[in-house]
């Protein structure tokens, strides 16, 4: 007796079969590609939420607490607006991780979100320990103990998820490991680029508010053309890797000396003065110190990065990332002859 065949079998197996996603679930924007939100899983969504909230409230709590409090140049007023700055962007981080699965941002993210908690756990206790009890640091305190953790949590779980899956990246270039490998290089180096900005930023408030006796105006000049070097620099960055533009990358990377270059001119101006630093402020001069560090691995770190991002200049990246790729321009073209 012949066997019955059952069609569904020997059928081919499709994309939905795989889990990848076949309708218009994602968007094309200057930006690259990006997510819409029917696209998102219930824990992303989860995930968005107990985090905005959470950043949300650490911002409007801080803001609070700045324009009420404290004194501009004490060490606890720097420390409010590195945690304002820092939570502006962090909650950029996390939005743009999980609409454009981008596993860096949610890492620093992670970090950011410990970051707040220590700083949150340990300005209280000071408080405490003053015997004084405020009501805005006590609800900050409990907002980030409670919502803290499943951040980091969920953060962790999403950042392994999105590097390990490159669904985006593989609805993005197509199959090529060649071409994912190329895409996550460039995704890497954009968020060095954001996270290099942040440190110079982060520098910009630490160093205004070192208490030594030495910041004059020279220095204040300094800092703000610094910071907007800064800005254009890191601008110049993103507009070369989305261009690819090879020009731009050289005017880059010789423009990329002067940043590290007054990190340690400042690191050399402390070490000279270091006498005159006041008690109150020393922890602060350590946190510059740390910044300063952190901001050269970085820098370093971005330089080589944006090197072998060049290298794969001219390798279709360009228009499958940010342009019409080729099928898309036969299906358009199809559709032409079809109507017509």
């Amino acid at each position: 007796m012949e066997e019955s065949v059952d069609p569904e079998s020997e059928r081919p197996i499709t994309f939905a079969d795989l889990g990848v996603p076949t309708t218009a679930t994602i968007k094309d924007s200057y930006f690259g590609k990006t997510r819409h939100y029917s696209d998102l899983e219930k824990k992303e969504i989860f995930f968005l939420t107990i985090s905005l909230i959470s950043i949300l409230a650490t911002i409007g709590l801080t803001i609070e607490r700045i324009t009420s409090v404290f004194t501009k140049g004490e060490p606890d007023f720097t420390f409010a607006l590195l945690l304002l700055i820092h939570s502006v962007f962090i909650l950029y981080y996390v939005i743009d991780g999980v609409f454009r699965e981008r596993p860096y941002e949610l890492a620093v993210f992670v970090i950011g979100v410990a970051f707040i908690m220590i700083y949150c756990i340990t300005n209280y206790i000071g408080t405490f320990a003053e015997d004084k009890l405020n009501v805005i640091k006590l609800i900050r305190l409990v907002l980030i103990a409670v919502l803290g953790p499943a951040d980091i949590v969920l953060g962790c779980y999403l950042t392994r998820q999105y590097y390990i899956s490159r669904n985006l990246i593989f609805r993005t270039v197509g199959a090529s490991a060649e071409l994912q490998d190329i895409c996550s290089l460039m995704y890497f180096c954009e968020a060095l680029l954001k996270f290099d900005f942040q440190l110079e930023v982060s520098m910009f408030v630490l160093v205004l508010s070192a208490g030594t006796d030495n910041v004059e105006t020279f220095d204040y000049v300094l800092l703000v053309v610094g910071l907007v070097y800064g800005l254009l620099w890191n601008t110049m960055g993103y507009v070369a890797i989305r261009y690819e533009n090879k020009a731009l990358v050289w005017t880059f990377l010789a423009f990329s000396v002067f940043g590290p270059a007054y990190i340690i001119y400042k690191m050399v101006d402390l070490g000279m003065n270091w006498n005159t630093i006041d008690q109150e402020f020393m922890y602060l001069t350590v946190v510059i110190i740390i910044c300063a560090a952190a901001a050269l691995i970085v820098r370093v770190v971005l330089v080589i990065t944006m090197v072998k991002v060049y290298q794969n200049f001219g390798k279709g990246l360009k228009e499958k990332a940010y342009g019409i790729n080729s099928a898309d321009v036969d299906k358009k073209m199809l559709d032409q002859n079809n109507f017509q």
